[in-house]
């Protein structure tokens, strides 16, 4: 079954009954800052910029491999398994930086960790099923980020794709082809669409995209710490406006 959702379901319902008079009397803040938090990409926040995000009240959310006591910290599942003693602050703010995978073994980190130290606020993900998020939640997660790769981008005429039946060009792909993903495995295509643009176009390597469509890459700084049993702890979605020579292009097996 493919779970949708539709904007009743995302919709802010407001209160039968409303004692505010006026926008002045809306509070956006919850502890002090705005409910946002900083993506955790050195394309869009470090230490050098972090105190910017702070004092705008903007919670701070640091890539992997940056520290401070102003926010969130990241940290691969690998680096908190192995390394948890060292890692934790029991009243520190940490998130688990993952891809989509290794979801069970998340689960029972998260459980572990929130079981031990019930006061640490702790953000894992990133993941892309709504039972997921129950399941995360429910072993004490504090935030889920939720949404990978989200295809907001589109590719060319043309542009081929890697099918359970061969290679196929983008525009002749159906609903239920089963294609490529960036995990070595083929999942069912569920909608198409296309459209004219005049939207700037950006060549990687032999790909032509959107700018804004979303890349697998893998940071040059970890080439060194990676296998194959970890890469999709490090790797991380970028758009295609923001690459660079800092970072090695993914592509399934």
């Amino acid at each position: 079954m493919i779970e949708k959702f539709d904007f009743n379901d995302i919709l802010i319902e407001p209160a039968t009954v409303s004692r505010i008079s006026s926008r002045k009397d809306i509070n956006p803040y919850y502890n002090g800052f705005l409910p946002l938090i900083t993506a955790p990409m050195d394309t869009v926040i470090s230490t050098d910029n972090e105190k910017i995000f702070h004092d705008l009240k903007i919670n701070t959310c640091l890539p992997r491999g940056e520290y401070s006591n102003l926010g969130f910290n990241s940290y691969s599942l690998n680096e908190m398994l192995t390394n948890l003693e060292n890692i934790i602050n029991p009243n520190g703010y940490y998130l688990i930086d993952i891809a989509n995978g290794h979801m069970d073994s998340l689960i029972t980190t998260t459980k572990s960790i929130k079981d031990k130290y019930p006061n640490l606020t702790l953000m894992v993900g990133n993941i892309a099923n709504p039972e997921t998020y129950a399941l995360l939640s429910e072993a004490g997660a504090d935030y889920v980020r939720v949404g990978i790769g989200n295809g907001g981008g589109c590719f060319i005429e043309n542009s081929l794709v890697t099918t359970d039946k061969g290679i196929k060009k983008i525009q002749e792909i159906e609903i239920d082809d089963l294609v490529l993903t960036h995990t070595g495995e083929y999942k069912k295509v569920v909608a198409t669409t296309q459209y004219p643009t005049r939207e700037t176009l950006i060549k990687i390597n032999e790909s032509v995209s959107t700018k804004n469509h979303e890349y697998y890459v893998l940071n040059k700084k970890y080439e060194n710490i990676v296998d194959d049993n970890n890469i999709h702890e490090y790797a991380q979605w970028i758009e295609a406006k923001d690459l660079n020579d800092e970072y090695f292009l993914l592509e399934a097996e």
